[in-house]
């Protein structure tokens, strides 16, 4: 079973390889681009700037390829690495209007409004803007508009000095002819701000909900460690809201229901234990509390609680069930079977035999939650509870590890038992249990 730290551990590691892939993703997108920019620029430049800036750039997206991409495969510095890569693409897409303004002419034959309306600028913001998101970490794409928004701005504050560059609101004129529409570029810079804000929170919310489904999980598990399944599903599906709600989980009535209560308990383990050192004391129990419950959930059991180094389980809660009896003997004899392994293994390792007794019986008892709203136990009240407890103490008494009552007895006969289950026990008669005035008949394992 895993822990909540792993499970958590897990969640992170899927999240680091989602962003590992994005940033590859990434490194082969710039490479491509600054490989195709300077082959088109060693091609057609106009000037030795143009040609030298973009040979620094590829060689930057170079010579930072391979150890980035080995130090992904290693997974490590993926924080440094994705941010290295959002602030060269960031210094990249200020850079590149500049480098295209050049390579045209340059201020000298064309106007800086050439840099405010390149389509291919956009294109290019967008894509990287996607392609930093699907690292799913909202940092990369906030970089990135808060980069691009500078850069644009720089540029429009360039523009702003020239006087050939002519405003107009003319949205026709910005796309077809010569002017610039403020409007129109403050408003696809809102639209491409806009999208990266929409990506982040994105990327945040949907880690979010991966972590929060993991911590649900997480509860779930924390809760199956201490409860058995039946009675996990039972809490899970309660509703506490409202007056109501609060009295549905109090179970301030509790149900009436005819069930099948087993104790056991290891015989002599008190004295054992105080020869031992509390961590051996605590792994031998475990041990056996491991052992016993997997069979009383395997057979429908709820794991009411541990006691000491006793277990109370019930058959027939939360949900009642016919064969609840039956359920309960088979799990007291493969308990039986169990230890018998158990103690095979801890012979093999030079560990005493452990020694149980287990006690059995059906009746009537209250299911439900008791205490307060702040803190709650489900468990079972009334005398079937009880008996069960004295039936199991008689073990020891009759020298015998299992016991069963004849109410059990009767309800294995009353539903139809296989014949070779009743057959499986013999009568050791009536016994006087203390606090009743009535004796109770006790069965025991043949053989």
């Amino acid at each position: 079973m895993q822990t909540p730290r792993t499970q958590f551990r897990h969640t992170e590691d899927l999240l680091l390889d989602r962003e590992i892939a994005a940033l590859r993703l990434v490194i082969l997108f710039r490479l491509v681009f600054c490989l195709a920019t300077l082959i088109s620029t060693l091609a057609i430049g106009k000037s030795t700037g143009e040609r030298v800036t973009t040979s620094i750039l590829t060689m930057i997206a170079l010579a930072s390829t391979l150890p980035f991409w080995l130090s992904l495969n290693r997974r490590k510095n993926v924080k440094l690495i994705g941010m290295s890569g959002v602030l060269f693409d960031v210094s990249f897409l200020m850079v590149l209007p500049f480098i295209w303004f050049v390579s045209v002419g340059g201020p000298e034959n064309v106007s800086p409004a050439f840099m405010l309306k390149h389509p291919n600028l956009i294109s290019l913001s967008y894509m990287l803007l996607i392609a930093h998101n699907l690292a799913g970490r909202p940092r990369y794409p906030l970089i990135l508009i808060a980069g691009v928004t500078t850069g644009g701005l720089a540029i429009l504050g360039y523009c702003l000095n020239d006087p050939r560059v002519i405003f107009s609101p003319n949205f026709v004129s910005h796309i077809l002819g010569e002017t610039v529409s403020l409007e129109f570029w403050i408003m696809n810079k809102i639209a491409f701000v806009a999208v990266g804000l929409l990506l982040g929170w994105h990327a945040r919310q949907t880690n979010r909900g991966i972590r929060k489904a993991v911590r649900q999980e997480t509860e779930n598990l924390l809760l199956s460690r201490y409860f058995s399944p039946a009675v996990q599903q039972e809490i899970l599906n309660q509703n506490p809201a409202g007056a109501s709600g609060e009295r549905a989980l109090l179970g301030e009535h509790g149900s009436r229901k005819n069930i099948a209560v087993m104790f056991s308990d290891l015989r002599g383990f008190t004295a054992m234990a105080e020869t031992l050192p509390p961590e051996d004391a605590m792994r031998w129990l475990r041990e056996y509390h491991e052992a016993m419950v997997t069979i009383i959930f395997k057979h429908g059991g709820t794991l009411d609680k541990f006691l000491g180094d006793g277990i109370l389980a019930t058959f027939g809660t939360p949900e009642a069930a016919d064969d609840c009896a039956e359920r309960a003997v088979r799990a007291g004899l493969e308990m039986r079977a169990a230890i018998v392994g158990l103690n095979q293994r801890r012979r093999e390792r030079g560990l005493p035999d452990l020694a149980q007794g287990i006690g059995i019986h059906f009746g009537p008892a209250i299911v439900g939650n008791v205490g307060v709203p702040e803190r709650l136990e489900y468990t079972v009240i009334g005398d079937t509870v009880n008996l069960a407890s004295r039936i199991e103490s008689l073990c020891k008494e009759l020298r015998a590890d299992l016991l069963i009552s004849g109410s059990v007895a009767r309800e294995l006969a009353d539903n139809s038992a296989p014949a070779e289950l009743r057959d499986a026990f013999e009568s050791v008669g009536p016994h006087d249990i203390r606090g009743r005035r009535q004796p109770v008949l006790l069965l025991r394992p043949r053989g």
